[in-house]
């Protein structure tokens, strides 16, 4: 897998995190095949470079340290079913974020649970989405028009409920 050197680089520098968040992971075996069209040189050296562990978050920002873990597994334990991902899209800042919207009414009930904790997040609506790539600020539209159409049904392996000391609890699935 190309590219990955810079998302190492990344997590190798930033070992804690201001706050928890809980992702559901799952395997996309086309990843590698939709991030085979991106140009290297499209892609943002100073951000994460391409994905590697496909995942939707389900809420960033969880004040980990006035909640029990329980309490966390406890309202992301809801989640159940395939996620549809679908309609190329991006989120830009000072870069862009290539990413496709995730579909599957427990990710937003998950999201409402959690969302109970006592946290903090500046997006007051939920956009569940996987990210592609993390690209140079300008360079993403062509790739979101090179993916219109496109759908893949994944289905979901665990959640994680990522701390801000770095440590993850693995959640299973039912």
């Amino acid at each position: 897998m190309k590219y990955f050197k810079l998302f190492e680089n990344w997590l190798m520098e930033k070992e804690t995190y201001d706050y928890g968040c809980v992702m559901v992971y799952f395997d996309m075996p086309e990843l590698e095949q939709l991030q085979n069209i991106i140009n290297t040189d499209d892609i943002d050296p100073n951000e994460k470079g391409l994905e590697d562990e496909p995942h939707v978050t389900l809420l960033y920002g969880i004040h980990s340290n006035e909640v029990t873990d329980q309490e966390v597994i406890d309202a992301a334990k809801g989640f159940a079913g395939t996620i549809t991902l679908r309609d190329a899209g991006l989120f830009q800042n000072d870069f862009d974020v290539l990413k496709l919207s995730a579909e599957n009414p427990t990710l937003h009930s998950c999201n409402f649970n959690l969302r109970r904790l006592p946290h903090t997040n500046s997006y007051p609506d939920y956009a569940p989405h996987a990210t592609i790539a993390y690209l140079k600020k300008g360079k993403g539209y062509k790739y979101v028009e090179s993916l219109d159409g496109k759908a893949y049904t994944v289905t979901p392996t665990h959640l994680v409920y990522s701390k801000p000391d770095g440590s993850k609890i693995r959640i299973e699935l039912a």
